[in-house]
């Protein structure tokens, strides 16, 4: 939850905040020297080892802002070293340069090492800028993570006035800048400042020493780094390596944990599963700071801080958990299996072959009329949270003008109670609410305004768009009259309708509220939908003209169906799109190379899970069954990343590659502790063994596949 408090001194905040010592003395330690390296222009063999492996070939810890999805992958590191010459008077240039920023230069270096990198290694690319000129670059190397940062700053701390820029290297400069005016430290004293500051005004002022890591608790980073970058990317691979459950994953970790969405899932008289037959512990009490919880046996009370940080670290994940507060973890474990149920932010569509345009985008809805049936044009599942997350992304572009952003909130506050007033009107005797003034009678709250007919014309719709209502708000005109809405109609969607505009918007207006109705400026949040099996739809038919938009967010394109007076519809910059495709599934068709380009394709490979924390995995069967696919398996090989090992086995069928029907790990878990779970023997007799055989009976896997299928768990002594 953040503070509330009254604008302070930067300094003030400053001298509340320990720095991190361990992470300021590993900075001051190699920082100089990378400098001093970069700027002699050397080749890459002639930098200090350790130097040279701290800045290209460390993979976690690094000692500037740690960002764990920004290291660089091995092949990454050996084609920097291959193309050194190319790199080399960039540093050069930078380094040489300690007080001026040089922002072509920096974007020079960042197109050089994107040229080598398999993704944009954004945050790695402005880790080695960082480095190069500390005097002028903060060490927040991740931009969402300055962007909140300078917005905490603007609205707690006296002075500060830092404006957003799309530009990582001009942000960072800014608020490096702001720090040393303010503070007077010299900026080898602020090296950690930003990060902590931004934690203080999170609320997170328990945190210790640590790396610098950003969501350290994810496992996901690269994909999410690709799905920030693309906006879209599909996962695609064999049957059973959790591909869908790793989309919801990386939906979680994109989903932030507000005090709204944390009541939703958190309330009185909720039961948390202790799990197995223990008894549940029951929820009694939730204040803003604490929460209550009982079970027959005692009362236990808990800091609703040391939750949230267990949920952001996924402290609940790790393998020693003898530190934490057990009940602690049951709840922060049980928040994050019921996120998404609870959001607005995530939805998940299922496609199949019958999958239709209509089915996803826009399409046409029968309703009943009384004695007949009306047709609707309406949004489907896409159209609905383009809505949602095109509205959250406008609304959270008013941060900058406080007055204007608390003027439109209000408004939109009154809307919604407006709204209230009307269905209730609706839901009364006379079924309608009759707008002041003019003969119109609104008879429904649609999704997207307020339909409203005449008495003489009762069958004859015509509405009235919460958008346009917004739109006139937002304009900062007074209407007093009708007319004056009849000169703003060039803004606006519907037009020739300004006397039934005009008395709606004057009944919104007129509506008092208490201060417990004014809601807080909106942030900007991310939204996410998971479209599973998205090969199975013909998806040149199910996504129309969005295969443009998908490519040029913030777009428009025309709908065929026109919903709300407008055919126009666009794939707002917070919307992301997450794809799950089984590579084993011949029966449904290929994407199509206009699609393809522009989603991102991850390969999620099967591994062995031995280890892993809360899995009870038989590997000696994956070991066996991997043998089918893949010739002299290595259980130490992350095959998603050297793929170039991976080999197929004498018992696949040539025109199969092993990585597109490899069994994946997740059909070798034991769940016989699970609720209505399932042990080995079990899913070895119904789940495995048929579709191996179904494989064969495809000739994905040879007939000498059969006698070692046949005999599973046992080994049958035969090379492959």
């Amino acid at each position: 939850m953040e503070i509330e408090q009254n604008k302070k001194q930067l300094l003030d905040y400053l001298n509340e905040i320990a720095p991190w010592e361990g992470w300021r003395s590993n900075y001051n330690s190699f920082v100089p020297k990378f400098i001093i390296e970069a700027s002699k222009g050397g080749d890459w063999n002639e930098w200090d080892e350790h130097l040279f492996y701290e800045f290209f070939e460390r993979s976690n810890n690094q000692c500037v802002s740690s960002l764990r999805q920004g290291y660089f992958t091995k092949e990454e590191q050996k084609a920097i070293k291959e193309n050194w010459t190319r790199i080399a008077p960039v540093l050069q240039k930078i380094a040489l340069t300690q007080d001026v920023p040089q922002f072509e230069t920096y974007n020079e270096l960042k197109d050089i090492l994107r040229d080598y990198t398999r993704v944009d290694r954004r945050a790695s690319t402005y880790r080695l800028i960082a480095s190069l000129q500390p005097k002028i670059l903060c060490t927040i190397v991740n931009h969402a993570k300055l962007n909140e940062l300078i917005t905490y700053l603007n609205k707690f701390v006296s002075g500060s006035q830092i404006s957003f820029s799309y530009n990582w290297f001009e942000s960072s400069n800014h608020v490096l800048a702001f720090f040393i005016k303010e503070s007077g430290y010299n900026y080898k004293d602020i090296i950690t400042y930003p990060w902590q500051l931004l934690e203080y005004f999170k609320g997170n002022h328990h945190i210790e020493d640590n790396d610098m890591s950003e969501d350290a608790g994810s496992s996901l980073k690269t994909e999410i780094n690709l799905l920030q970058y693309k906006k879209q990317i599909i996962l695609q691979g064999p049957p059973g390596t959790g591909k869908t459950r790793m989309a919801k994953e990386i939906a979680k970790d994109c989903i932030e944990l507000t005090v709204d969405l944390f009541r939703k899932i958190i309330y009185k008289n909720i039961k948390i599963s202790k799990g197995g037959d223990k008894q549940s512990y029951i929820i009694s009490e939730v204040t803003d700071e604490t929460i209550v919880i009982n079970d027959s046996t005692a009362e236990h009370t808990l800091q609703i801080e040391l939750i949230k940080k267990y949920y952001f670290d996924r402290s609940f994940l790790q393998s020693d958990l003898t530190s934490f507060d057990e009940r602690g973890l049951l709840i922060s474990r049980f928040i994050y299996d019921n996120i998404l149920a609870h959001s607005e932010q995530f939805h998940l569509v299922q496609f199949h072959p019958s999958y239709s345009y209509e089915d996803f985008v826009r399409g046409i809805e029968a309703r009943s009329a009384g004695t007949s049936v009306e047709f609707h044009n309406v949004n489907k599942i896409l159209g609905k949270i383009i809505n949602q997350a095109n509205q959250n992304y406008l609304d959270s572009r008013l941060y900058n003008d406080p007055v204007k952003a608390a003027d439109a909130v209000s408004f939109r506050t009154k809307l919604d109670r407006f709204k209230e007033v009307v269905t209730e009107a609706i839901n009364g005797e006379n079924g309608e609410y009759k707008i002041p003034n003019v003969t119109a009678k609104i008879m429904e709250v649609t999704d997207v305004g307020f339909r409203y007919v005449f008495p003489n014309t009762p069958n004859v719709n015509h509405n009235i768009l919460f958008i346009d209502l917004i739109k006139l708000n937002e304009l900062g005109v007074e209407y007093n009259t009708g007319n004056d809405v009849k000169l703003q109609e060039d803004h606006l969607e519907m037009k020739s309708k300004s006397p039934y505009y005009f008395h709606t918007y004057k009944e919104i207006e007129s509506l008092d509220l208490d201060k417990e109705d004014k809601l807080p400026v909106a942030t900007r949040k991310n939204y996410l939908l998971v479209i599973d099996e998205i090969n199975r739809a013909n998806l040149s038919s199910v996504l129309g003209e969005l295969i443009y938009a998908l490519e040029y967010r913030g777009e428009d394109v025309e709908s065929m169906y026109e919903v709300g007076g407008s055919n126009k519809i666009s794939l707002p910059p917070n919307l992301y799109i997450i794809g799950t495709m089984n590579t084993a599934d011949r029966s449904v068709g290929h994407i199509d190379y206009a699609i393809r380009r522009r989603f991102a394709f991850v390969d999620i490979l099967p591994k062995n899970l031995t280890g892993e924390t809360g899995v009870t995995f038989d590997h000696e069967l994956f070991n066996k069954v991997t043998g089918l696919f893949v010739k002299d398996y290595d259980p130490g090989i992350d095959y998603s990343i050297e793929r170039d090992k991976l080999q197929a086995s004498t018992h696949l069928s040539e025109e199969f590659r092993p990585e597109d029907v490899w069994l994946g790990h997740s059909y070798f878990i034991d769940k016989s502790k699970e609720t209505d779970g399932a042990g080995m023997d079990v899913r070895l007799e119904y789940e495995i063994k048929p579709i191996l055989l179904e494989y064969i009976r495809d000739g994905v896997l040879k007939e000498t596949a059969r006698a070692i299928v046949n005999a599973l768990p046992n080994e049958v002594k035969e090379s492959n």
